[in-house]
């Protein structure tokens, strides 16, 4: 019985902050997810979450569209984080409300579907195009050898 009331005492309710790096605006439905006990929350309306924690656990935050965060809980009872723009995001997950530049999204996901298979292609997952292969050999002679 004493492990039980040693574990409730540890455990506590912190308060945090979710803003955007970009804009520094307070995110709405940021998801918070407690990794040790899988408790989940969300953020408010205005930024602010409340979660149960002990010291030491981590909190997996992310956000449609932003990079995913991991918070590291130490004795601190209120925490702010920033979430960043995820690198390999085009907006396509976004819900346009008017007129936007739709050929920007689709040159950013032509290019990430495009970095995939040159990906692909050096992991030998697939193989070049006949094309590609005479390609390859004839700009091979200008690469420099190691």
């Amino acid at each position: 019985m004493e492990k039980t009331g040693v574990t409730l005492l540890n455990e506590r309710l912190i308060k945090g902050f979710i803003t955007s790096k970009i804009d520094r605006l307070p995110l709405p439905g940021v998801t918070v997810v407690n990794v040790r006990s899988k408790a989940e929350t969300q953020s408010d309306f205005d930024g602010y979450y409340t979660i149960k924690v002990k010291t030491g656990d981590i909190l997996h935050i992310t956000f449609v569209g932003l990079s995913e965060y991991n918070l590291v809980i130490n004795q601190n009872n209120n925490y702010k984080v920033e979430l960043e723009e995820a690198p390999d995001d085009c907006g396509e997950h976004n819900i346009y409300a008017g007129v936007t530049n739709y050929s920007r999204i689709n040159n950013c996901l032509k290019n990430k579907e495009r970095k995939g298979r040159r990906k692909k292609i050096r992991n030998k997952e697939l193989e070049r195009t006949v094309i590609g292969k005479l390609l390859y050999n004839m700009t091979n002679i200008f690469r420099r050898k190691e």
